[in-house]
C-alpha cells in the first residue's frame, strides 16, 4: 500500500509540475494569481531545415511583476534559445514532424516559471512542393513552390551555378527500399552534355550526372528518360532501353549504390519513359510500355517479360500487340497486397480507350485485367492533352486547348464532364494532381495572357463541390516560363502507399 500510495504522489506531483510552478530545489506548486500570462505562440509551428525561424512572444505580467526573468526555448527538452522571443537564424533541429516544444518565464528570484507547450513540425526546405519544367535559353529550367508558397524560379542553376541540358522530359522522386526519409529526385534529360541529374531531396543540390553512374562510362546513344528503385533493383530507362542496377544490400541499401550495366536488356523493343508503379514500398514491380509492339511490360527482379495473359481469369484485352499507343496512366489504389491501374490509350482506329487491371499477391503479384471501355469523348483529346490522375477518387482530369475536364471511371460511369469553377483564356499548358490531398488539389499551369512565353500557375480545388475554383492565395501570374510539365513532390514514400 505504500508503495501504491508513493507512486500516485508522485504522478501527482509531476502532473502539477507540468502545468504550473517550479520552484527551486525540487518542490512543485501553482499559484495562478503570480504567474504571467503569454501569448503569441502558435499550438503548432511549421519550420525548415536550414531556414530562418522567428516566434515573437507577448508576456503580461501581474501585479506583483516578476523583477528578475530569464527565458528558455526548447524542442524535445533541448534549449534551443535563452532569449525572450525566438529567432533562429538557421533552424538545426531534427527533420520530423510532431516534436514536443515548450517556452518559459522563469522568475530567477524564486525558481518559479510559467511556460507554454506547442508542437514543432520540422521539414527539409524543400521536402513537399510542385516541381515546374519549363524551356530556357538553350536549356531547361527547374522551378519549385514550396508547402509555404515561396517561389523558387530557377532552383536548380541558383544551387548548383549551372544550366541543365535541353529536352528534359520528366522529374521523378525515387527512395531507398523502406526508407522513411525525403527521396532524391530524378530529373531527366536527353540532351547532353550532361544529360540526366540526381538531386539531394532535401537540398535539392546535385548528387551526380546519371551517365557517371555505368560501369565503362555512358552508354551509347544516351538519352535518359526515367528511373526507378525498388527492392534489390534500380532501372533506367534510356533512348528506349532497360539499363539495370542490381543492388545486393537490400532493404539497407544506400543511393547510387553499386553501376548500371553498360548493355541495356536485350530484346527488340521501344519503352515509353512513362512508367508506373503501384505501393511505393511494398511492390517492387515496375509497369513499362513498348511503344513499338504496342504492348504492356511488366519489369520484375532485373528481366523484362510480358503480361501473364494466358493466366488472367479475365481476358478482358489482349494486353500485346494491342494496335494501341499509351497516352497516360497511374495507379490507382494501392491497398496491400493489390495495386489497381488505370491507363488512357489512342488506337491505330481513332478512338480513345480505357483499360483497368491489377497486380495482386504478396510476393510475385498475378496479373489481371479488370476492364475495358471506349472513352466517351475521344475528339476532346488532342495531341497536346494533359492528364492528371487520381488515387482514391475515380476521376481523371484532362484538358482540352483551355478547357479542363473531369473523366468520372467509377464502374458504373463512363462520363465527361467539364469543370467550371474556373475558365481560362489561354490554352492549358500541363496539369497534375497533389497525391496527398487525397485528389482534391489540382495544379493547372496556363499560359499568360500578356507573354506567351510566360505561364500562370494556380491550384484548383477538385471537390465535387467545387467544381475546380482556384485556392485562394495559389494564383502566380507570369511567375514562369513557357511551362511543359509539373508535379508534386510528396517527400516521404509513406505518405502515398497505404
Amino acid at each position: 500500500m505504500k508503495k501504491i500510495a508513493y507512486m500516485l504522489f508522485f504522478l501527482m506531483t509531476v502532473m502539477l509540475g507540468l502545468t504550473g510552478c517550479y520552484e527551486d530545489k525540487g518542490n512543485y506548486k501553482y499559484s495562478e494569481s503570480t504567474a504571467p500570462t503569454i501569448t503569441g505562440i502558435p499550438a503548432t509551428c511549421d519550420a525548415y531545415f536550414g531556414s530562418p525561424l522567428s516566434i515573437p512572444v507577448t508576456i503580461t505580467y501581474p501585479a506583483e511583476e516578476w523583477k528578475n526573468v530569464a527565458y528558455e526555448w526548447r524542442v524535445n527538452l533541448k534549449v534551443i534559445s535563452t532569449d525572450k522571443d525566438l529567432n533562429l537564424d538557421m533552424v538545426d533541429l531534427d527533420v520530423k514532424p510532431s516534436q514536443y516544444a515548450d517556452f518559459k518565464v522563469i522568475n530567477t528570484d524564486t525558481g518559479e516559471y510559467a511556460m507554454v507547450s506547442f508542437t514543432m513540425n520540422v521539414s527539409s526546405e524543400f521536402a513537399t512542393g510542385w516541381f515546374l519544367l519549363s524551356e530556357g535559353d538553350g536549356c531547361s529550367v527547374l522551378s519549385y513552390i514550396r508547402g509555404d508558397g515561396e517561389i523558387y524560379p530557377n532552383i536548380y542553376e541558383d544551387l548548383n551555378g549551372e544550366k541543365l541540358g535541353m529536352d528534359a522530359v520528366q522529374v521523378k522522386e525515387h527512395w531507398i527500399p523502406w526508407g522513411s526519409s525525403t527521396g532524391e529526385v530524378f530529373v531527366g534529360i536527353t540532351g547532353g552534355p550532361n544529360y540526366a541529374v540526381e538531386l539531394d531531396g532535401n537540398s535539392l543540390k546535385r548528387m551526380v550526372y546519371s551517365k557517371d553512374e555505368f560501369l565503362e562510362g555512358q552508354p551509347d546513344n544516351f538519352a535518359p528518360t526515367t528511373i526507378d528503385c525498388v527492392m534489390n533493383w534500380d532501372y533506367m530507362i534510356s533512348n528506349g532501353k532497360l539499363y539495370t542496377r542490381y543492388v545486393e544490400s537490400g532493404m539497407d541499401a544506400q543511393y547510387h549504390e553499386g553501376r548500371f550495366v553498360r548493355i541495356p536488356m536485350p530484346g527488340d523493343y521501344e519503352l515509353s519513359h512513362l512508367t508506373l508503379r503501384g505501393n511505393l514500398v511494398f511492390s517492387s514491380d515496375v509497369i513499362a510500355f513498348d511503344k513499338k509492339h504496342k504492348s504492356w511490360k511488366l519489369i520484375r527482379s532485373g528481366e523484362l517479360r510480358d503480361f501473364d495473359y494466358k493466366n488472367d481469369p479475365n481476358q478482358k484485352f489482349q494486353p500485346s500487340d494491342m494496335g494501341k499507343t499509351l497516352l497516360a496512366g497511374a495507379a490507382t489504389s494501392v491497398a496491400t497486397p493489390t495495386d489497381e491501374f488505370i491507363a488512357f490509350l489512342r488506337g491505330d482506329d481513332g478512338q480513345v480507350y480505357v483499360q483497368k487491371f491489377r497486380f495482386s499477391g504478396w510476393s510475385a503479384k498475378s496479373y489481371s485485367s479488370l476492364d475495358e471501355k471506349v472513352f466517351p469523348e475521344p475528339d476532346l483529346v488532342q495531341d497536346d492533352t494533359q492528364w492528371a490522375i487520381c488515387m482514391g477518387r475515380t476521376y481523371a482530369y484532362f484538358t482540352s486547348g483551355n478547357h479542363l475536364y473531369a473523366y468520372n471511371y467509377a464502374e458504373n460511369a463512363n462520363t465527361v464532364k467539364e469543370l467550371k469553377g474556373t475558365t481560362f483564356e489561354r490554352p492549358i499548358r500541363a496539369i497534375a494532381i497533389n497525391p496527398t490531398s487525397k485528389g482534391e488539389e489540382l495544379a493547372v499551369v496556363v499560359e499568360n495572357a500578356d507573354d506567351p512565353a510566360k505561364s500562370d500557375f494556380m491550384l484548383l480545388d477538385v471537390g465535387v463541390v467545387a467544381d475546380g475554383a482556384v485556392i485562394d492565395g495559389s494564383y502566380r501570374e507570369a511567375a514562369f516560363g513557357k511551362v511543359y510539365y509539373v508535379t508534386y513532390k510528396i517527400g516521404d514514400q509513406w505518405s502515398v502507399s497505404n
